[in-house]
């Protein structure tokens, strides 16, 4: 966490942070390698993959201790863009319920975690 930054470099220092964190994830970007943390996938797929697992189980978490519960700044929106791509259907019944259908959902954060499965109030 960065707290020690003066409020008039705020802007800039953020900018150097985004450019530093693109320079990091590029290689993902075009990786063709293999990597195999749930099956064959590539690197980006799996950065994808384990995003879109911390953003539902902290849905998780926020519906069960009443917390707001939409993730930050239009995350849910990208990660629900490449969900199902990275979502095997072979996982379904092993790490993944079926997708919640028909459920009334308030936010893009939900409906991500309807898709993995994940409900309001479990039984």
């Amino acid at each position: 966490m960065i707290t020690d930054v003066p409020d008039a470099e705020l802007a800039s220092t953020y900018a150097t942070l985004v450019a530093s964190i693109r320079e990091a994830w590029s290689p993902l970007a075009a990786a063709d390698k293999v990597v195999a943390p749930w099956g064959p996938c590539t690197a980006l797929d799996a950065a994808r993959g384990f995003t879109v697992e911390t953003i539902t189980h902290g849905w998780d978490l926020a519906v069960a201790t009443g917390q707001p519960s939409d993730a930050p700044n239009g995350i849910a929106d990208r990660c629900l863009s490449y969900a199902v791509a990275v979502i095997p259907d072979r996982l379904r019944g092993v790490m993944y319920d079926a997708p919640v259908i028909g459920g009334k959902t308030s936010s893009t954060t939900e409906q991500l975690a309807h898709l993995l499965g994940h409900k309001r109030h479990r039984r």
